[in-house]
């Protein structure tokens, strides 16, 4: 374990969201930190503190990961949905799960909710988030959590999209470490400690160099790559263009492959905006969620539906892109 995660959540917010790089142990030190928690809420006739589980589908996620969720604590028994606490020849309620993607219209109820673990709630290569998944996931909330206060919810990633529905909704900035202004979001990256911990260990050592290590030890954010380079198709259609920095950039939609292009023109269409350093906040209301083009391209953003056409567009095209998916 490289990660304790209870030092995070000691922090008292009431979402903190942690990234870092595969295999570092974040789900083990949650899994630590709530087994410790019923724990010590376990009263003799009832577990004071619950927790509930979350991942974004069933198949091929939850119904593995709960099976071994505790396989560590002899004391805790998964059946199905629930978890149970082991005291004698007793079992008493510890604990809820359920995939996000089974949540879109179903009540849920928990007594004594203490803590919300979402896993692996940022996608692999090839994944898709759910439609409509940060509203499916608020909704939730606003189901189980209601008016209490003592409920905290931890988001567990791997560094791989950092900008995603959850750091865009809730207009998280990317950095290492980040309080949001009402002190209700912490975020926090685990990059260099994680890796320099990682690289002593007995299997690092043995796969170092090797693809794996490249995969489960990277701690970049795919924003910092030259990602999602393609030719523009022949089916698309310029829907604006936006001027900065002395570039002409055009938004091509493909409503056929549900893409969205970006590339550098000389001419501006009819609809044409400029990103200006020097007037930044009439920028951020041009680009901010109420505007329906770039609101419906953060969503195509968040799951790698836009394009650039070689990566000198994309590395001049940054800073738009920047303030576009964070603002």
């Amino acid at each position: 374990m490289f990660i304790d995660v209870e030092n995070d959540l000691n922090k008292n917010f009431f979402l903190t969201m942690i990234y870092s790089a595969r295999t570092g142990g974040k789900t083990y030190s949650t899994v630590n930190y709530a087994y410790k928690m019923i724990s010590e809420s376990f009263d003799g006739k009832n577990v004071n503190k619950k927790f509930f589980y979350i991942r974004r589908r069933y198949k091929n996620e939850l119904e593995f990961a709960k099976n071994t969720l505790f396989s560590r604590f002899a004391d805790v028994e998964n059946n199905g949905r629930r978890f149970y606490l082991k005291r004698g020849n007793k079992k008493f309620l510890c604990g809820r799960c359920a995939a996000l993607s089974e949540l879109k219209s179903r009540g849920l109820e928990i007594e004594d909710l203490s803590l919300i673990i979402f896993d692996e709630f940022t996608i692999k290569q090839g994944e898709t988030y759910l439609n409509n998944e940060f509203n499916i996931f608020a909704s939730m909330l606003d189901t189980i959590v209601r008016l209490r206060e003592n409920v905290q919810i931890i988001l567990l990633g791997n560094a791989n999209m950092f900008y995603n529905p959850y750091t865009i909704n809730l207009n998280i900035k990317r950095q290492d470490e980040y309080i949001d202004f009402n002190r209700s979001i912490y975020l926090k990256i685990y990059s260099s400690e994680i890796t320099t911990e990682r690289q002593t260990s007995c299997v690092a050592k043995l796969l170092a160099g090797t693809a794996y290590d490249e995969w489960a030890s990277s701690v970049d954010f795919e924003e910092d790559h030259y990602l999602n380079i393609e030719k523009v198709s022949k089916n698309s259609k310029v829907v604006c263009t936006v001027e900065y920095n002395q570039f002409i950039f055009a938004f091509l939609v493909d409503n056929l492959e549900k893409k969205i292009f970006i590339k550098k023109v000389t001419k501006k269409h009819q609809n044409h905006y400029t990103f200006s350093l020097k007037n930044i906040s009439d920028t951020v209301k041009l680009f901010s969620s109420y505007h329906p083009f770039f609101k419906f391209f953060r969503q195509m953003y968040t799951v790698g539906k836009v394009y650039f056409n070689n990566v000198e567009t994309k590395s001049e095209f940054l800073d738009i892109l920047n303030l576009i998916i964070s603002t």
